[in-house]
């Protein structure tokens, strides 16, 4: 059996795209190799819990594609007294992903943060519902989780039932991690997959008119209201980007080589390649949204009863 080693320095990594490229080689490794994962923390003060998601992402993504992966870490300084045991971890044993759980909860310690992985609907419904309750006892208000409610569940549903190409609804799997800065009033999504991608999901699909976009049309026309493979309505990511414009929060979706950053304006950019989609949110918890603005005549009725089930489904978990 090959050894694979890579070294990631976390003393240079100042985006996510950034991490993508040093994690890129992983990507795409077929089962002849063992995987040696070293962390580089350089003493840095404070982990990215986003940074941390993505590595998890990969780490368990080539766990279940059969390839065995070992982890250490360097450097950890103010972090070292908590991580001591990091060194040599066998990710592809229960033990070593029950440890990687154990360093989740350590890492978190100026925030709300879950994550959960999500391989069926059934599932993914109840880490929905687990994430809506730790956010609604966590003091957000109403008006805003709502519409929370909708925009992570549409991520969630795309990655179900797009993320698999062809018509295989329901069988997609990704990761969720979700952080709440209370006295940043900041709450960051990041949904994570390392599925078929976005070009792929709207070009190749036979009901789709939109057959021969290039990657970034289809990237940068995502978030447009009406746009859909013919499996959809064509309003979920439009409705998303619509509250992060008026929420005056941040977007980004990273799909193949290309990366859609919405904040007031879309910008497509290339970036590293990633196997799949990941799309960050970070939503300002002090700037509410009116859903008539997002919802309108149309979508008014289906809003109301979104918020009705949203708080008796919350009602039932308490």
């Amino acid at each position: 059996m090959k050894t694979y080693a890579i070294h990631i320095d976390y003393s240079k990594i100042n985006s996510l795209n950034d991490l993508v490229g040093q994690l890129s080689s992983l990507l795409n490794l077929d089962k002849l190799y063992d995987v040696e994962v070293e962390i580089d923390f350089n003493d840095i003060s404070e982990i990215n819990l986003d940074y941390f998601s993505i590595v998890y992402s990969v780490i368990v993504n080539l766990i279940e594609h059969g390839i065995t992966v070992y982890s250490k870490a360097k450097h950890l300084g103010n972090y070292a007294l908590r991580f001591s045991n990091i060194n040599k971890i066998d990710l592809s044993s229960a033990n070593g992903l029950n440890y990687l759980e154990s360093i989740k909860a350590q890492i978190s310690m100026h925030c709300l943060f879950e994550m959960k992985q999500f391989s069926d609907p059934k599932g993914a419904l109840n880490m929905h519902k687990e994430i809506m309750k730790m956010l609604m006892g966590s003091g957000v208000k109403d008006e805003l989780l709502s519409i929370l409610e909708f925009c992570l569940w549409e991520l969630i549903d795309n990655t179900l039932n797009h993320s698999v190409e062809g018509d295989f609804l329901g069988l997609g799997r990704g990761l969720v991690s979700v952080q709440f800065y209370p006295e940043k009033k900041i709450i960051r999504f990041l949904i994570a997959d390392h599925g078929c991608g976005i070009y792929r999901a709207l070009t190749k699909h036979p009901d789709s008119v939109y057959l021969y976009y290039t990657e970034a049309e289809a990237l940068s026309n995502c978030v447009k209201k009406g746009v859909t493979n013919g499996t959809g309505a064509g309003f979920g990511l439009w409705a998303i980007a619509k509250f992060v414009e008026l929420n005056k929060g941040y977007m980004s979706i990273h799909s193949g080589g290309k990366q859609l950053q919405v904040n007031q304006v879309a910008k497509v950019s290339d970036a590293f390649r990633w196997y799949g989609t990941y799309v960050l949110l970070e939503i300002n918890t002090d700037i509410l949204v009116d859903p008539y603005a997002i919802f309108g005549n149309e979508h008014t009725d289906f809003y109301r009863e979104l918020k009705d089930e949203l708080f008796e489904n919350l009602i039932d978990l308490w």
